[in-house]
């Protein structure tokens, strides 16, 4: 019995070891803490195992937070891709880079936030619920925008040929129009990028304006389930208290039956 009560002591004594799972996005981060600010995070999208972790850019603030860059594009540098299917580059507000975003804005619907940016200044910030890979809504009403205008319908022809054709704005065979949003590879494959490979230049209010920076971000919608808290794991400690626990059990059993 006394046996039993010290090895019980040692259990209530010892320390715990805990495994924090990693955040699945910016929102998970925010939803797991109300305080995280704006700056590089470590992700894994899938959760725990299979695919790796990676760093990612997170806005904290913009319409509640929990947003996640998934591409920055600059006139003189632009990225790699105008896709969300692998990392690359150097993550940061202004470093060209791609994030494979495939799990939060490819498979299911999400928010997708578009912020252009000019001399400095955004010109343009506002998102709307759809796929990254599905059609670009063009209608206002369909849109959250915190700066600038969509004008007429503004995804598929007036802010110039880089934001959504390969021709002339309002000609037929718009690539927006066979092929769905100018950010997909079919229509072009950099942001910012005209037909002469140097900048974005609008319509509309845009006219005669180039774009320094695009930049997309991803918030997946608040269904999305927080990682539960960390899971206490029993430390060796405590796992060499019980082997020794039951081993003396064990010995105590087999010494009763002995003088039985």
């Amino acid at each position: 019995m006394k046996l039993h009560l010290i090895t019980l002591s040692l259990l209530l004594a010892l320390p715990s070891i805990t495994v924090q799972a990693i955040p699945i996005s910016a929102l998970d981060i925010l939803q797991n803490n109300a305080g995280a600010g704006d700056g590089i995070y470590t992700i894994d999208t899938d959760g725990t195992g299979g695919n790796s972790s990676f760093d990612i850019y997170a806005d904290m603030t913009f319409f509640g937070g929990g947003w996640t860059l998934g591409l920055v594009s600059l006139e003189n540098s632009p990225s790699a891709s105008s896709d969300m299917v692998a990392n690359t580059g150097t993550v940061g507000i202004n470093s060209t880079h791609t994030r494979d975003l495939s799990l939060l804005a490819l498979n299911s619907d999400t928010q997708i936030r578009h912020q252009i940016v000019e001399n400095g200044s955004v010109i343009f910030d506002g998102f709307y619920t759809g796929g990254y890979h599905g059609i670009f809504e063009a209608d206002p009403a369909l849109w959250t925008i915190a700066t600038g205008d969509l004008v007429g319908t503004f995804g598929a022809h007036t802010l110039g040929s880089a934001w959504a054709t390969v021709g002339s704005p309002d000609m037929p065979g718009l690539c927006a129009e066979l092929y769905g949003a100018w950010y997909q590879n079919s229509c072009y494959s950099s942001i910012p990028s005209t037909e002469a490979g140097t900048s974005v230049v609008g319509g509309g209010p845009y006219a005669s304006r180039s774009v320094d920076a695009w930049r997309i971000f991803v918030r997946e919608g608040s269904s999305v389930s927080a990682n539960p808290a960390a899971v206490p794991e029993p430390s060796m400690a405590i796992l060499f208290a019980l082997g020794f626990a039951s081993y003396f059990g064990v010995k105590r059993m087999a010494a009763s039956s002995v003088l039985a």
